[in-house]
């Protein structure tokens, strides 16, 4: 599978990374204006955020900081429906997620997994996803399972066939016992099929009818100004908070005062250069207190971009619009 190839999908990280000073319409915004090719007007992108918060039921708290451990903000549930939406927004025809139940609670999860299957349903969407231990409820919603143990294929095939098939090499559930925790306990003694099970079927005409329509997306969805435009945007967003401070200003006045009366008047001699270059240098001390106050913007918007698994993720925009911005 190529680069291009892998743009076709969308691929849910198990941990959320975001802004916590973002709003989760901000968030959508900005992942919308920069992932979205710029030929699709502003209002489209903005009623394609709308539906699919509609959708997933994140409708109400648009208005909603993400909020991270220090700052009060969205639930876990939210924020994983928050990731999904990151991803349908680009309309990939496969939605990969790594264990989107881990960390949510029974009824969230259940919730969650509703909305999935909606999502699959009225969108026309393959969803793929990895989880462990799933209620009954959840596993009678699946359409096919791949279940693995100790690193090797146990089943692949329809839902309604595994249980067959666990019969017939040994292992027998009960009438009233939940499927997958029979499956979750049953794990470790299951006898491996092997990888002739699997039949993978392609057509070589579309694959080829995928490669050329592929083959003609550009390598950015956006140009370098609009990059260069939303990021300084939400470099602003993110940091408004400290720059904006009542205390922060207050200590710029302060400063700012207090070294132009120091320095205030100097003459233009030789004696005076000394003078000078102290006053650089406590402008340099001054900005690097400011970039290290920044650090963690920086390093968070290098995990937000980079560290994630996408292959494609560091596509989005240019490092130099990042640096610039």
């Amino acid at each position: 599978m190529d680069k291009k190839m892998r743009k076709r999908l969308g691929f849910v990280l198990q941990e959320d990374i975001f802004f916590a000073s973002l709003t989760l319409k901000e968030t959508l915004y900005f992942t919308s204006m920069i992932r979205l090719p710029e030929s699709i007007p502003t209002a489209d992108k903005l009623q394609q955020i709308d539906d699919l918060a509609e959708v997933l039921d994140v409708k109400k708290c648009l208005d909603t900081r993400m909020g991270d451990m220090f700052s009060p903000g969205l639930s876990g549930g939210e924020k994983k429906r928050a990731s999904i939406i990151c991803e349908l927004l680009t309309n990939p025809d496969i939605l990969l997620l790594d264990e989107p139940t881990s960390g949510l609670d029974s009824s969230t999860a259940l919730a969650l997994m509703q909305q999935l299957r909606k999502l699959a349903d009225e969108k026309n969407k393959i969803v793929i996803f990895s989880i462990h231990q799933p209620s009954s409820q959840m596993y009678h919603m699946f359409d096919k399972l791949l279940l693995l143990a100790q690193g090797k294929v146990a089943f692949v095939g329809e839902r309604s066939d595994a249980l067959v098939h666990l019969e017939q090499v040994g292992f027998e559930c009960g009438i009233h016992y939940n499927p997958a925790d029979f499956i979750s306990n049953s794990r470790t003694k299951f006898k491996f099929i092997s990888a002739s099970y699997v039949a993978i079927n392609s057509d070589s005409s579309d694959n080829r009818t995928v490669k050329e329509t592929l083959e003609e997306t550009q390598k950015w969805p956006t140009s370098f100004s609009t990059q260069l435009r939303m990021l300084s945007w939400r470099t602003f967003k993110v940091s408004r908070g400290r720059i904006l401070h009542l205390y922060e200003l207050l200590q710029a006045l302060i400063l700012a005062v207090v070294l132009g009366l120091v320095f205030f008047q100097i003459p233009h001699t030789i004696e005076s250069i000394r003078d000078r270059m102290g006053l650089v240098r406590i402008y340099c001390l001054l900005y690097a207190l400011s970039v290290q106050a920044d650090h963690t913007v920086f390093m968070l918007r290098t995990s937000v971009n980079e560290n994630s698994l996408h292959p494609d993720r560091s596509d989005d925009y240019r490092s130099g619009s990042a640096l610039f911005s």
